[in-house]
Parts: structure tokens; sequence; C-alpha cells
């Protein structure tokens, strides 16, 4: 047997909603429309305001040129260093730190995904069937309060239920999650332009120590020979002893500073194996073997300090947290007013299948709650939601002066590395020729072997400074293009 239909809510003679159910419905779009009535400060509003007070017109340490972001995105490949370009592409491939980042990104966008889906209706279906039978000692004929025994029973039901968003929570959660998805993709970015720039400036470290470890051992091989000759004369009574000690001085010097340079190049080494997610010390036999340091691209255009904001990701991250932390002050603001929730249902049952979608049970119900008194805990809540948004504010504003110190502090890295190799350069030059005039003078017995000892040591500390500034030039550039924001595949998805 069917149930009968509320007349309330079907028409009795073609099972159409009636107008008081169809009314209900119209009021709940109604309400529905009010979800654009949001609580809260705007996000864009605070975030201006920040980059007003931090954002400096013009840089201090070079004319602003246009940045060209293809190149920037890819600066490795602009030092001409196939196995640095090699690196690099390992790391981004097999980073652990870049996986994390992958991680809580795929993370960020599922809570993304669940709270948009809270603002829709939730539907939810049932269904049950059953059948009754006579075990022993009835007949099938006898009733047991008013039922047979034997039977079965169909039922199905939907229900359904909505939160009308009057006053913004369910949407402003939704955008809050949003915003936390998006810094999420920007720390993924952020990651990336990281590990690039490490794993060159470890690929530079590498090549710098081993440049330097050719030039100390050729000198080494000098002040070997030196010390031979300075014992050769000794002994032939044209020297003295003291030549023999001070000879014997620069060579123990020298011998001591090459475990340090190997140490370094095993370090960077190690260093570049784990950035690209390996053991450490695995590169060591393709790595190990001297190759020139690779050679730094002219200095890019800089762009203007606002442009600054949009390139680099860290920055865009600490945006986006701050946009989140604002938008959920009005979710937390959005519990001091009445909130409405809809529900439904239609339900159908019968002892028939056939006869189960005859006649169906429908109702619908709407409930107000509103907060009276909470003990101050919504009040509370929403002072804690403004103060982790000034907690963000400080944070972007620091980001932002970071990221703007970083591009100056590079610019003086770059010109002064520049300055300081096109000096040292010279400095070696006259270095060498001193020491091929001071063999000249001391094989034809007019300066002593000390002013060769000198001669010969300034031409070694002349040679490892260029050395390392040379390295140090490659190393700006490479700081450069990171204070930049470049290393990380498209700015336009953010």
């Amino acid at each position: 047997m069917s149930n009968p239909v509320p007349h309330a809510l079907m028409h009795p003679a073609d099972n159409r909603w009636s107008r008081g159910a169809l009314r209900a419905c119209c009021a709940a779009a109604v309400l529905g429309l009010l979800s654009a009535c949001a609580t809260g400060p705007k996000p864009d509003e605070v975030v201006a305001g920040a980059q007003a007070a931090v954002v400096p017109a013009a840089w201090q340490g070079a004319a602003p040129a246009p940045v060209e972001e293809t190149a920037l995105r890819t600066w490795w490949s602009q030092f001409g260093d196939d196995t640095l370009t090699s690196l690099v592409e390992q790391a981004l491939a097999a980073n652990n730190n870049i996986a994390a980042a992958q991680g809580r990104l795929r993370s960020a966008r599922a809570t993304l995904a669940a709270a948009e889906g809270a603002r829709l209706p939730g539907v939810n279906a049932n269904g049950s069937a059953s059948h009754q039978e006579t075990i022993d000692g009835l007949s099938r004929e006898e009733i047991v309060d008013g039922v047979f025994i034997d039977g079965e029973t169909y039922s199905v039901g939907i229900d359904a239920a909505w939160e009308a968003d009057i006053f913004g929570k369910l949407r402003g959660t939704a955008e809050a999650a949003r915003a936390s998805a998006r810094g999420s993709e920007a720390s993924l970015y952020d990651v990336q332009r990281v590990i690039t720039a490490d794993v060159a400036l470890n690929y530079v470290n590498l090549r710098d120590a081993q440049a330097r470890l050719t030039l100390a051992e050729a000198n080494l091989d000098i002040q070997r020979e030196n010390l031979r000759i300075a014992e050769w004369r000794n002994q032939a009574g044209l020297g003295n002893e003291l030549d023999v000690e001070q000879a014997r001085t620069a060579v123990g010097q020298t011998t001591a500073a090459l475990p340090l340079l190997r140490q370094t190049i095993a370090t960077s080494i190690q260093q570049i194996d784990v950035l690209s997610g390996r053991p450490p010390g695995t590169s060591s036999a393709l790595l190990s073997a001297a190759a020139p340091l690779p050679a730094p691209p002219e200095i890019i255009g800089v762009g203007l300090p606002a442009e600054l904001l949009q390139r680099r990701p860290d920055v865009q991250n600490a945006q986006w947290t701050l946009e989140a932390e604002v938008i959920r002050i009005g979710v937390a603001q959005a519990d001091l007013y009445p909130a409405l929730r809809l529900s439904g249902s239609i339900n159908t049952s019968s002892d028939s299948f056939g006869d189960l979608f005859n006649a169906s049970l429908g109702n619908l119900v709407a409930g107000v709650t509103a907060p009276i008194f909470q003990g101050g805990q919504i009040r509370a809540r929403i002072e804690q939601q403004k103060g982790s948004a000034d907690t963000a504010l400080a944070n972007y504003r620091n980001t932002v002066l970071t990221a703007l110190l970083d591009v100056e502090g590079a610019l003086v890295s770059a010109n002064t590395a520049r300055e300081r190799e096109a000096a040292l350069m010279e400095a070696e030059e006259s270095a060498l020729a001193s020491l091929d005039l001071a063999e000249i003078r001391y094989r034809g017995g007019a300066v002593d072997f000390q002013t060769l000892l000198d001669t010969q040591r300034s031409v070694l500390t002349v040679q490892d400074s260029r050395a390392s500034a040379s390295a140090a030039r490659s190393t700006a550039a490479i700081q450069l293009f990171k204070a930049l924001g470049g290393g990380w595949p498209d700015s336009a998805s953010l």
C-alpha cells in the first residue's frame, strides 16, 4: 500500500507542487540573491595601501630597463654551459622541496574545491527493500497487528539541504581558499626560483675552487723547484740556510691550502646532488674534472620596482596570504548575523515495486538560526582573525622590502665584481711581468732569494683573487636573476 501525500504540498489531482511550496522555493531563491552582501574589509584595498607604503618609484643602483621575461624564466641557459643547464633541469624535475611544494598545492586546490562545493545544495538519495516471510506455526492468512506476516516493502527517497549565503560566509570561505591555493602555487614557484639559483651558485663555487686549485698546484710546482734550487745553492756555498727555510715555508703554506680547496669541490658536488634528489657524491665522476667557470651574461634590464611585485613569487605568495586573511575577517563577522538553511525531501514507499512511484510525500523546511549570547566568542574570533591579518600585512611588507633589497644588493654586487675583476686582471698581468723580471735578476745575482719568493707569493695571491673575482661576477649575475624573480615557469599563471 502507498502512503497518501499531504495536500499542503501536493496537488491532489496531478501530484504537482502546491503554490505554497512554490512560494517557499521562490523566497529561497530571493534570499540566495542576497548572498552578494559580504562583510569585512576589501583585500585589494589593503594590498594597494601596503604597496604604496613600501615600494619606491625607482631603483638606487641602476636605471630601469625592460626585463625580457622569457630569458628571465630560463636565465641559466644564458651562461652557455651545457652542464649547468642539465643540472638545473635535473633539479627542477627531482628536487624534494619542489615535490613537497607540489603536494601542498594539490592539497590547497582540494580545499578550494571543497569550499566551492559547500555553496551548492547537498542532495542524498536513499532506498530500501524488505521482505517478511512466515517461519513456522502461522499461515499466510493470519494477521498480526493488521499486517500480513508475509510480504515485501519498497521505499525510495531524496533529501536536499542548502544554506542561503545571505551574508557571504560561504562565499568568503571559498574566496579565502582560492587565495590560499594561489599562494600555494606561488610558493611552488618560489621554491623553483630558489632551487635553480642554489644549483647555479654551487656550480660556480665548484668551478671556482677547481680553478683556484689548478693555480695553486701550478705555483706549488714552481715553489718546489725554488726549494730545490735553494738547497743546491746552500750546499754549493752560494746561498744560506735562511733561503732554504723560507722556500720550505712557501711550499708548506701553498700545500696547506690545497685540502681546503678540495673540500670545497667535494662539498659543492654533494650539494648539487642533494638539490637534484640524489645521494651526495653521485655526480663526482661527472663533475670532478676541472672545467671553465661559466661566463656571466651582460646584466639584463631590471624594470621598475613596482613590476618586481608581479615577478617575484614569494611576494605573490605573501600577497595571496594577506588577501586570504583579510577575507576571513568577513567570514568571522558573518557569524554575527542570522543563517538561513533550507531542507527538503521527497519520499515514496509501497508494498509493490510496480506501484512505488504512484504516490510521493514531500516536505520543505526553512530554518533560521541567530546568535543571541555566545559569551563573546564570536567577537573574540573576529579579533583573532584581525590579528592574523595584521601579521600577514606585516609579513607582506617585509617580503616586499626584502625583494627590493635583494635587487639593490645584487646590482651593487654585480657592479663591484665587474670593477674588481677588471682591476685584478691588470694586477695579474703586472705580477706575472714582475715575476719574470725577478727570476732573471735572481739568476744574474741582482736580487736575493727573498725578493724572488715575495714576488712569487704576490703572483699566487693576485691570481687567486682574480679567480675569485671572476666567480663573484658570475655569482652576482645569478643573485640578480634570482632577485628579479627568475627561474619559474610562467608568470601569467598567477
